[in-house]
């Protein structure tokens, strides 16, 4: 028979142990209009069948940071669950190329970019040499 072992987690940026769910669901709350120009907030209402389609998942409790694994967000229990049962050195290993290749791709685009900026200035330069001749 396999043995069950508790599942732990840490934050990879802050090194918590605090785990939750972040979802934006519609979230309204009655406002009363009192005497006086006073405002009185009643009991939110929370409707989970309409929410925002932003990061949702599960997250850090304490520095907000979305769990994820080579660029995949955690957003549901059987997820989390294969990740934080991954042999830890695999884990970090593959995060870790992931990384590198998401830093070559970025590097390699900030070089296009730079390269664009430079062609195109060199165009605007050949454009006023031209008009001034």
């Amino acid at each position: 028979m396999c043995e069950k072992k508790d599942l732990q987690f840490t934050c990879r940026e802050c090194g918590s142990d605090q785990l939750a769910y972040q979802k934006y669901a519609k979230c309204m709350t009655p406002v009363s209009l009192l005497e006086n120009s006073n405002i009185e907030y009643g009991q939110s209402i929370f409707d989970e069948a309409y929410y925002l389609c932003v990061d949702e998942g599960f997250i850090c409790l304490n520095c907000e940071s979305l769990v994820d694994h080579c660029g995949c967000l955690m957003e549901t229990e059987k997820e989390l669950i294969d990740y934080l049962t991954m042999d830890p050195q695999v884990r970090e290993q593959q995060q870790q190329e992931h990384d590198e290749c998401v830093d070559a791709l970025s590097s390699e685009q900030e070089q296009k970019e730079i390269e664009q900026v430079n062609t195109s200035a060199t165009m605007d330069i050949f454009e006023k040499m031209t008009i001034n001749e």
